[in-house]
């Protein structure tokens, strides 16, 4: 069996869209088209009937705020699958700014966007964060204190406040096993994370460890609490909570410590 050899020369990034009907070489077709991922050059897309090399496609999708309509011609494709054909097709034009596409898909290659898919819909958010220079000792400080909060959030039941607190335990002993010296928290957490550096700093006060606590005290919060912030999180509480508990797990999974080198932790 012949292997197959990667070609691809622009960065592609895996975002799901369906769209209700396309266009095949000059006739309207009214059947559902999935985007599988894109490139700047090129997308791979799910079908529900065979298309064949060269076919002519026009399709039109959102990319956050932009419409795209793509002509593309269809360049290769898989055998015939129990749910349709995936096919790949290069971009004949695109009717759009070409650098602005480049750019959203750059942004979401290097995280600066979420991408979550779910029940055929792909919803986007700005993936804003602020890096705090911790030392590891405090690290594992904050990391005992929120681990105890922990236990209390499980009782009150609340699944979005649980969610963000387990995802910064989680994180921070991942940071902590991995001897890093700083910390990244997304804009999407930030209450709960200034919860647990308050009870940090009183139980280190009451444990008398007051220079600790002076440390944690006067961590720079402020790229949390700007107005874009406040903005972000406003748009991001219209979403329904299930949606908002997905999002929230694909932030943490982008700022964990094996992906660091895909974002800008300046």
């Amino acid at each position: 069996m012949r292997k197959k050899i990667e070609q691809r020369k622009f960065k592609r990034t895996d975002y799901k869209y369906n769209i209700d009907s396309y266009i095949l070489n000059g006739e309207l077709q009214c059947e559902q088209v999935e985007i599988l991922d894109i490139s700047e050059s090129g997308a791979r897309i799910h079908v529900p009937k065979r298309l064949n090399i060269n076919d002519k496609i026009t399709f039109n999708f959102k990319m956050g705020s932009l419409n795209v309509t793509c002509n593309a011609t269809i360049v290769w494709g898989t055998s015939d699958l129990t749910d349709g054909f995936i096919n790949g097709c290069k971009f004949d034009l695109i009717a759009t700014d070409k650098r602005l596409l480049k750019l959203f898909i750059d942004s979401l290659y290097n995280k600066k966007f979420i991408s979550y898919y779910k029940d055929k819909q792909t919803y986007i958010v700005p993936n804003m964060y602020c890096t705090l220079n911790i030392s590891n000792t405090d690290i594992y400080r904050i990391f005992q204190y929120s681990t105890y909060q922990l236990g209390t959030l499980k009782k009150l039941n609340n699944k979005y406040d649980l969610c963000i607190h387990n995802n910064l335990v989680n994180r921070l002993n991942d940071y902590l096993n991995k001897n890093l010296d700083f910390f990244i928290v997304s804009i999407y957490e930030y209450a709960q994370f200034n919860k647990i550096i308050d009870f940090c700093v009183l139980s280190l006060q009451y444990n008398e460890e007051n220079i600790a606590a002076l440390r944690l005290r006067e961590l720079d919060l402020s790229d949390l609490e700007n107005e874009s912030a406040e903005k972000y999180r406003s748009d991001f509480e219209v979403f329904s909570e299930d949606i908002k508990l997905g999002i929230l797990d694909e932030i943490a999974k982008s700022l964990s410590s094996k992906n660091l080198n895909d974002i800008d932790t300046i």
